[in-house]
């Protein structure tokens, strides 16, 4: 089973967007008993929520089923127990990698790095851009690259 951990700055938006794309995709492709999907943050202010109501009705709205796990902090941990830890943004990314430091690591890369093309590097934060439409876009983006990444190994 391959483990696969989204990783973002508060947890409530970003991350269980990708999480719920994601296993909406494996389960399309009937590969979700092979995956371990979770999601963490890097920062501490939203531990034990749920993710954000407008980001569970847009996903209820796009018929995916929302991935609800409370949020939980990423741990040095994680760095060896996932396979893969998926950042949503640059500084998602350096914090990881800072983390990790010389150690033996899954795989650490931001999401929008597998997509061929690209306008954007990073999924910038909904609450940021007041957009919350056009970074489901974005998500939905990497989250097919990743899975085919994925598939392709």
């Amino acid at each position: 089973m391959k483990k696969v951990l989204f990783v973002g700055r508060g947890g409530i938006s970003r991350t269980p967007m990708a999480a719920s794309l994601f296993e909406s995709m494996l389960k399309k492709q009937d590969s979700q008993e092979e995956f371990l999907v979770e999601v963490a943050a890097t920062g501490h202010w939203h531990i034990g929520e749920s993710p954000d109501d407008e980001i569970v009705e847009l996903l209820e709205e796009k018929g995916c089923q929302v991935k609800c796990q409370p949020v939980r902090q990423v741990t040095e941990e994680d760095l060896q127990a996932f396979d893969y830890l998926v950042a949503m943004d640059a500084e998602i990314l350096g914090t990881l990698h800072q983390m990790a430091g010389m150690e033996e690591t899954g795989e650490i890369l931001r999401l929008l790095d597998l997509a061929e093309t690209r306008e954007e590097d990073d999924i910038p934060d909904p609450y940021e851009t007041g957009n919350i439409e056009s970074v489901y876009d974005l998500i939905y983006k990497g989250c097919k690259a990743f899975l085919g990444y994925l598939l392709k190994q």
